[in-house]
């Protein structure tokens, strides 16, 4: 069985790091949490998150589709590659 997600602050796992770290939508933005389960930072957007993936040509920039808008930020960690 896997992993269980911390469900804290409304959190719905959505885009993962190849390390292991997840980026989850919330209720007001997008938190990121480490592999055991630490939040380590909260992304505050000014209308709810409905998706997010990493993408770009090294996968270190987390899209954010919103409501009415996509928003994106470079981060310092990689997307999980499909294999």
């Amino acid at each position: 069985m896997g992993r269980a997600f911390p469900t804290a602050f409304g959190a719905t796992p959505t885009a993962t790091s190849g390390a292991g770290g997840a980026a989850a939508r919330a209720t007001n933005g997008v938190v990121v949490f480490t592999p055991d389960g630490k939040m380590v930072f909260r992304i505050l957007l000014p209308e709810r998150c409905a998706n997010l993936c990493f993408g770009g040509p090294s996968r270190n920039r987390l899209f954010m589709a919103a409501s009415q808008s996509v928003y994106s930020v470079y981060v310092d960690a990689q997307g999980a590659t499909l294999s």
